[in-house]
C-alpha cells in the first residue's frame, strides 16, 4: 500500500504526531497552528526516570536505536496510509 506524497508530508511534518510513533514521547506542545516554518519552535515531553524511563533505556540497549527508528517509520507509514 502507498500514500500520496502530500499525505505523507502532512503526517511526517507535524510534530504533534510524535507520541503516536514513539510511546516514550509523552506530549508535544507549542506547535504553531499554521504548521512549522523556518524558526518555529515546540516542546517535546519525554518519559523520564522511574519505571517507564528505565524500561525505555533498556529497550534502547536491547533493540538498538536503528530498530526503534524503524518502528517509528512503520508507524508513520501506517498513519500516512490511513484515511486520515
Amino acid at each position: 500500500m502507498s500514500a500520496p506524497p502530500g499525505r505523507v508530508w502532512e503526517v511526517v511534518s507535524d510534530p504533534r504526531n510524535l507520541p503516536q510513533w514513539d510511546r516514550r514521547i509523552a506530549g508535544v506542545t507549542g506547535v504553531p497552528d499554521g504548521g512549522l516554518t523556518n524558526g518555529s519552535t515546540y516542546t517535546t515531553e519525554m518519559f523520564r526516570g522511574g519505571p517507564l524511563g528505565d524500561l525505555a533505556a533498556r529497550a534502547v540497549r536491547m533493540f538498538g536505536a536503528r530498530s526503534l527508528l524503524r518502528r517509528g517509520e512503520q508507524a508513520q507509514k501506517r498513519q500516512a496510509e490511513s484515511s486520515g
